[in-house]
């Protein structure tokens, strides 16, 4: 959960080597989301209403103070891309720390889109 902690604080984290090592408690659209792709409609509707479930919890909390929905959409998108992107490097793989490292990078010091 991100309440009480800053943006910052909550992308550090999300984009860890300690949350991309830590499947059995991470995040559910990093984990599910491909196999979430290629279900029914009706799994595919649970899983879009958790997505919704997630920006309505990040827009009620402090990590998202001053963002509009688009921008959580561009943080979540953003953030579970690079953790499945690095998750799928091999453990020791310099290339996953990399990915982690860019994006943790590019989404704390990326322009706030226009309003």
């Amino acid at each position: 959960r991100t309440a009480d902690v800053s943006r910052k604080t909550f992308v550090e984290y999300y984009l860890s080597r300690q949350h991309r090592d830590d499947m059995a408690k991470g995040c559910v659209m990093s984990a599910l989301g491909s196999d979430a792709a290629r279900q029914s409609e009706a799994i595919k509707a649970t899983f879009a209403a958790g997505i919704e479930a997630q920006l309505a919890t990040l827009a009620n909390e402090k990590a998202a103070e001053g963002l509009t929905r688009a921008d959580l959409i561009d943080t979540i998108a953003h953030l579970v891309g690079a953790l499945v992107l690095s998750r799928a490097c091999p453990d020791s793989s310099s290339l996953a720390d990399e990915i982690l490292d860019v994006c943790r990078s590019r989404i704390l010091n990326q322009d706030t889109p226009a309003k």
